[in-house]
């Protein structure tokens, strides 16, 4: 498996790709093949106690910032690598764990599932756990966007808080 940022100490990797698509299983892959580190979804949210999933569109925001704040412990704790299980289509998405993640001294990086129906809408339908229709997959692939760098995902203003902070200015 090759992974980039492996041998580093601290390390964030955010997983991208519509529902469907792989990230979980690579996550735990990852996890494994790794021997450590931690997996953070915003889906874990929507679990009872008996592992039954129970979506909520009006709890979305909160638990959004749920898992955020997980993700910022785990961090604070030098956990590494830790690993951001959502969709992650558009930069935005990924921003406050990027930030977060480089004002702790953590090397960020984006990861796509390596599976070949990734953005294939009939397979993704069918893979999917949530229940989307065909119509919400295509609107996933829609909106995604292509070629994350930290830069473009943090943006120019953060960006430059971030090497402030780290010295480069």
């Amino acid at each position: 498996m090759k992974l980039p940022g492996y041998r580093e100490s601290k390390v964030l990797y955010c997983l991208r790709g519509p529902s469907g698509s792989g990230k979980s299983t690579y996550a735990r892959e990852i996890i494994s093949y790794l021997g450590g580190g931690e997996v953070f979804s915003t889906d874990d949210y929507f679990y009872n106690e008996d592992g039954e999933y129970h979506f909520d569109a009006n709890d979305l925001e909160h638990a959004h910032l749920w898992n955020r704040n997980r993700v910022t412990e785990a961090m604070r704790r030098l956990v590494s690598p830790v690993l951001v299980d959502n969709t992650n289509l558009q930069f935005w998405e990924m921003r406050p764990y990027c930030f977060e993640a480089a004002m702790l001294g953590y090397r960020c990086y984006f990861l796509e599932p390596p599976t070949e129906w990734k953005f294939k809408i009939n397979q993704l339908f069918r893979r999917q756990q949530h229940g989307l229709t065909k119509a919400k997959i295509v609107a996933q692939l829609d909106r995604y966007e292509r070629n994350p760098t930290v830069q473009k995902v943090i943006g120019p203003v953060l960006w430059e808080k971030v090497m402030r902070r780290n010295g480069a200015f």
